[in-house]
């Protein structure tokens, strides 16, 4: 093959495709994007970001020159208000000398990257653990209850009482805990038995309302037998009174 044909190839050569992209968006409003790229033949980079309701942001070009490089990696900050709750796709553009190449895959960017909650249950000891994307953390917690364990993205909490418990699964982004919970679970327990002393409380209540019943009952009886015995004294009374107005009327 000649030189020229050899140049002729690298004429209509395009710029290489960015590789193992990733990004996550912060709470100041900053999507950081991180790729590999072979810049030999680059010029700038281009990111395309497409909304889930179909809205697009482009940013400017950006000199390949001017983008930090950290350990193999290029890193872009990108100052941009994404829509909490919402589902984005990224696009890392090259700009060559005599083209463009995008990276193979679009990149998933959810705005809360808690994507599920793990539960594993031992006995009355309950694990909490979020699903995240990389480089973020999460934090889950259940208002009513204190923790009985704080492992890595999860929490443990011990159970004595049946019900319905709100367990919330926050993101954590540079320390800073996200106060809007990314996912609400509710959680029921329904397997706990009543503890002996449980039980023994309620059969000491139960005794002590019998005694109240049967003392309410005595009580009652008593008032009724002190009505009729006054009862009887008035009657009483009344006759003897009859009588001596009788007596006295006779004798005179």
């Amino acid at each position: 093959m000649s030189s020229g044909c050899k140049d002729s190839i690298r004429i209509i050569s395009t710029a290489p495709k960015p590789d193992n992209v990733s990004a996550l968006y912060l709470t100041n409003e900053t999507l950081i994007i991180r790729f590999q790229i072979d810049e030999k033949i680059t010029n700038a980079i281009k990111l395309f970001l497409f909304a889930a309701n179909g809205h697009i942001n482009t940013s400017d070009p950006l000199d390949i020159d001017s983008v930090q490089y950290i350990d193999e990696f290029y890193i872009i900050h990108w100052n941009i208000k994404l829509n909490d709750h919402s589902l984005y796709y990224l696009t890392v553009s090259a700009i060559g000398t005599y083209g463009t190449s995008t990276s193979d895959h679009v990149t998933e960017i959810n705005t809360y990257n808690v994507k599920d909650i793990i539960i594993e249950r031992n006995e009355d000891i309950v694990c909490f653990t979020c699903v995240t994307e990389v480089f973020n953390e999460c934090q889950l917690m259940i208002a009513t209850l204190i923790p009985q364990s704080i492992q890595t993205n999860g929490t443990c909490y011990s159970f004595t009482d049946n019900g319905t418990y709100t367990v919330y699964a926050h993101d954590v982004e540079n320390g800073i805990k996200i106060l809007t919970p990314a996912i609400v679970i509710e959680y029921t327990v329904d397997w706990i038995e009543p503890t002996q002393t449980t039980t023994n409380n309620i059969d000491h209540q139960s005794q002590l309302q019998i005694i109240i019943i049967i003392l309410g009952g005595l009580l009652g009886l008593t008032t009724l037998a002190i009505l009729i015995l006054s009862l009887a004294m008035i009657v009483i009374l009344r006759k003897k009174v009859l009588f001596l107005k009788m007596v006295s009327s006779f004798i005179a």
